[in-house]
């Protein structure tokens, strides 16, 4: 950038001065046209990673919003929680048993200056967008599930099963907990969590979990 301004510079100093040969006035000119061009698409591109890193925090601070509300219910709430090779957006913990929650953010298409296509699909395998499928949410969903259940099955001495769901801040998603990885909108994880009833835990389970949790996160902001 700031070769951009001192080639840019330079130009404008020896295209004003009458006395100073025109031809090296554009050929500065010409060597910042050529810069421009090269690095433009870097611009473009860091340009939207940051945007695209923006909606992910406003999206999974909006899920962890919405997932608070289960405190109430004697519920825990964890977030992002590091391990090895990823991290895990949030974790429930309660009376009706363990979930993993992977948040997916996306931009709604705009048609005439307006937003349209607001709703997802899902068939139990594949997130369907208005313009996209995609599988990767419910798949890194369900290896969290299974590599949060391991972990917290060796640490604890028990078996813990862990229920995979995804969310979509933003977005309309049917209900579907038919699945093995639940599709769900934000509003509509705590009174599914809730109203679970396969996997219960007893206070003393909670407990141990939620220990085994805490010191995770101990351990993190101690690093």
């Amino acid at each position: 950038m700031i070769r951009w301004l001192i080639l840019a510079g330079a130009a404008m100093a020896v295209v004003s001065n009458p006395a100073a040969p025109r031809a090296f006035g554009v050929t500065l000119w010409f060597i910042v046209a050529l810069d421009a061009a090269v690095y433009w698409p870097r611009l473009v591109k860091v340009t939207r990673d940051l945007w695209n890193h923006r909606l992910a925090f406003i999206g999974e601070r909006a899920v962890a919003e919405e997932l608070s509300q289960l405190l109430a219910s004697g519920f825990h709430v964890f977030h992002d929680l590091v391990f090895e090779n990823y991290n895990v957006d949030h974790v429930i913990v309660g009376p009706t048993g363990v979930f993993v929650v992977e948040t997916k953010t996306r931009r709604k298409p705009k048609q005439n200056g307006k937003k349209v296509g607001y709703k997802v699909g899902y068939d139990g395998t594949a997130l369907f967008w208005p313009k996209a499928r995609e599988t990767k949410s419910v798949e890194q969903s369900l290896a969290n599930a299974r590599s949060v259940s391991k972990w917290l099955s060796s640490a604890t001495g028990a078996p813990v099963s862990v229920q995979p769901v995804v969310t979509a801040p933003g977005w309309w998603i049917d209900d579907a907990t038919q699945h093995s990885v639940w599709a769900l909108n934000p509003k509509r994880i705590r009174p599914h969590v809730e109203a679970h009833k396969s996997s219960p835990l007893s206070n003393q389970r909670v407990a141990s979990i939620c220990y085994q949790l805490t010191e995770k996160c101990r351990l993190r902001k101690d690093q």
